[in-house]
């Protein structure tokens, strides 16, 4: 699994966006999807029958995959200089089904 978010500002987006999900949901999950205009989609179920997502620039392989909210966290906060970031453990089993 390979996350890579090059722009800082970028990362920093969806790391606020990630921290805001934990907050409402200690066990949230992120599904990630690639967008055919090279953004990439991060989606997170809200706990009140709402999904939120936030669009940032940067690049995911596989093209849809889902990680711990937690995991994703830390890794944007730990990214290294090119931007890669640790997703932690696949968790695609806890988000199954279309968006």
């Amino acid at each position: 699994m390979s996350l890579v978010i090059a722009d800082p500002v970028q990362r920093n987006d969806l790391g606020a966006f990630v921290e805001r999900a934990l907050r409402l949901d200690d066990a949230a999950v992120v599904r990630l999807r690639q967008r055919a205009d090279g953004l990439i989609a991060a989606w997170v179920g809200t706990g009140l029958d709402v999904l939120a997502v936030r669009v940032v620039a940067g690049t995911v392989s596989p093209a849809d995959m889902s990680c711990a909210g937690d995991q994703l966290a830390r890794g944007l906060r730990e990214a290294d200089a090119a931007g890669q970031v640790d997703t932690g453990f696949p968790m695609d089993s806890a988000w199954r089904g279309a968006l």
